[in-house]
């Protein structure tokens, strides 16, 4: 089976997608048999990113005239919106024209998009024109809009249109969460064709530490109980909100505060902890490896994650599968994977008070976070099982290739 996937694109040409679980995912698809190619902006020549070919795309010079005719093809295709933006415009029916031609250069099979890459259309135009099955996998700021925190990609009317679009045209799409399938039919798409696949956590990135102590020691992190944040420093991860619930667990526990994660809230949150009289506890621990947060989960006590809005959150997962227990808020996707008194628990949005009353209950507690930490851990063995995750897309790709065939054996 032969996939072609559409992503955002990486700072670096090494790199598959903008996204280290994209690209871990989509290596873990090559490696159970799908050949993987990823059109790529970054890369100046055809090349291999581990099992994964990625297809450069060519010199905007070189395609213009190809161009212009694809999109006067597929105008019907375009939402009307665009054609105000003939800019954007030129630019994603390139991407879509490159896709098109690599669909059919290469023999694909079935084309992936993520994020609704490019632009909101996700391969809806290259689709149109090859005949060739879509499945779009939707993530959350392509779907979700919160203009209060000005989150979400559809502030844009013409990205919002697009969007609309590819959920009522893709032949499948997919979701992390219940939550983000709910919003997306809200938005157009086909109840039938809407997959929920339960997200996975890779056990051999992860594992249960044996001395949490020795190991924060090692990391220069201190002795004191650990409390971890993995977190984008944006307004909607709530960051803030964890060292006001932290300046209530102050007053009679003793703890250190990590937050891995970079930003432009970072100015902001170190100045907030020095108000809050938790500079001496907090540690900015800015952006850490991949190969090296693993040891960030392992040595940490108590892991928050304090959204106000989230379609699922891959490090709940990772949390979890370093046998930690979580405080999250029920901020979207989060309450479908952290079970509330069975492996963390769960506090509204924005409530400080009702988050610090669950991290110190927690601190407090040594067996109750073995308990809920072990459970998170065996879902992880089970539920939550990359493999299983892995085998549920390829099970999407079969069941959209079967439902397809009549469609593509027609037009031939």
């Amino acid at each position: 089976m032969k996939v072609l996937y559409l992503v955002p694109q990486p700072k670096r040409a090494d790199r598959i997608g903008a996204y280290s679980f994209l690209d871990e995912e989509i290596q873990a698809l090559a490696a159970a048999g799908v050949e993987a190619f990823v059109l790529s902006r970054k890369v100046p020549e055809d090349t291999w990113c581990g099992r994964v070919r990625l297809k450069a795309a060519r010199k905007p010079s070189d395609v213009r005239l190809g161009v212009a005719s694809f999109l006067v093809r597929r105008a019907k295709d375009v939402p009307i919106r665009y054609f105000l933006e003939l800019p954007a415009l030129h630019h994603v029916g390139r991407l879509e024209y490159e896709a098109a031609a690599i669909v059919k250069a290469e023999g694909i099979d079935l084309i992936h998009s993520h994020f609704a890459w490019p632009a909101g259309f996700g391969g809806i135009l290259a689709r149109a024109e090859t005949g060739r099955p879509l499945v779009a996998t939707l993530r959350g700021t392509d779907v979700l809009l919160d203009e209060a925190i000005d989150y979400g990609r559809r502030t844009s009317k013409a990205y919002d249109r697009a969007l609309r679009r590819l959920l009522a045209t893709a032949d499948r799409t997919v979701y992390f969460s219940n939550y983000m399938r709910d919003r997306a039919l809200e938005l157009g798409a086909r109840p039938a064709a809407a997959r929920v696949v339960r997200k996975g956590v890779d056990l051999a990135h992860f594992a249960v530490a044996d001395d949490r102590v020795g190991l924060r020691r090692t990391l220069g992190l201190g002795e004191r109980p650990m409390i971890l944040t993995v977190a984008g420093l944006i307004p909607r991860k709530g960051v803030h909100h964890i060292l006001e619930a932290l300046a209530i667990v102050a007053r009679d526990r003793d703890f250190s505060f990590v937050v891995c994660g970079e930003g432009p809230e970072r100015a902001r949150l170190e100045t907030l902890s020095a108000e809050l009289g938790l500079a001496d506890r907090t540690v900015f621990a800015g952006r850490v490896t991949r190969a090296d947060i693993p040891k960030y989960f392992a040595a940490s006590d108590v892991f928050v994650l304090a959204s106000l809005v989230e379609a699922a959150g891959n490090v709940l997962f990772e949390a979890m599968a370093s046998g930690r227990p979580i405080v999250c808020t029920d901020s979207g996707g989060p309450p479908e994977y952290v079970k509330n008194a069975e492996t963390g628990f769960v506090v509204p949005v924005g409530q400080p008070e009702a988050m610090a009353a669950r991290i110190g209950q927690l601190l407090n507690d040594p067996a109750l976070q073995d308990r809920l930490g072990a459970e998170g851990r065996r879902q992880t063995m089970g539920e939550f099982d990359y493999d299983r995750m892995v085998r549920d897309i390829r099970g999407v790709y079969r069941e959209t290739l079967a439902a397809s065939a009549p469609r593509q054996a027609a037009a031939s």
